[in-house]
């Protein structure tokens, strides 16, 4: 793994203000190597085990695993040898993609907070999963204002999720 991670650029369409993608391949770190980009991220482990890399942070994942990481967050997947197929769900947005009206609203204190912490990564554990690998499911299949209520849920899920550890030490700086 590259010591300094590299810039990612997150392509948008011209008809999606969030990203979704789908990977299942014989390593994770084979598509993606130790990188950056300035967009948020949530990613879910469907299958596979391995390292997971976030900031200073480095920790074993297996399915089930979902991180949410803030912008600038250097990260990276590290598959196992003997994982043969690894799949991921991810999603990436501009933390601003909603306008900063929406997130000035009083109801958008706690998102507010979520993405402040999100700046050492966070990994979310408990039954939460379930219901953001749905979200996520739903996001990649839905367009249009029901795209955005399916992702304004998962984010409503990630904010109120008891069950979370921080990854990246608090005197970690990108």
């Amino acid at each position: 793994m590259a010591t300094h991670p590299e810039l990612e650029t997150v392509e948008l369409d011209n008809h999606h203000s969030i990203k979704t993608l789908h990977y299942e391949c014989g390593a994770f770190q084979d598509n993606h190597s130790w990188h950056f980009h300035p967009e948020c991220e949530v990613s879910f482990i469907v299958s596979g085990s391995g390292t997971r890399f976030v900031g200073d942070s480095i920790e074993h994942f297996s399915a089930g695993d979902v991180v949410f990481i803030g912008p600038n967050l250097p990260h990276c997947w590290v598959s196992d040898d003997q994982q043969t197929h690894n799949e991921m769900m991810v999603l990436q947005f501009n933390p601003l993609c909603l306008g900063q009206t929406f997130l000035d609203a009083p109801e958008a204190f706690i998102l507010r907070q979520l993405l402040n912490t999100a700046k050492r990564g966070i990994q979310i554990n408990g039954d939460n999963t379930l219901q953001i690998k749905h979200c996520l499911n739903a996001i990649e299949t839905s367009n249009g204002l029901l795209r955005l209520s399916h992702f304004i849920r998962l984010l409503d899920i990630m904010c109120n999720a008891k069950q979370v550890k921080y990854l990246a030490s608090e005197l970690y700086s990108a």
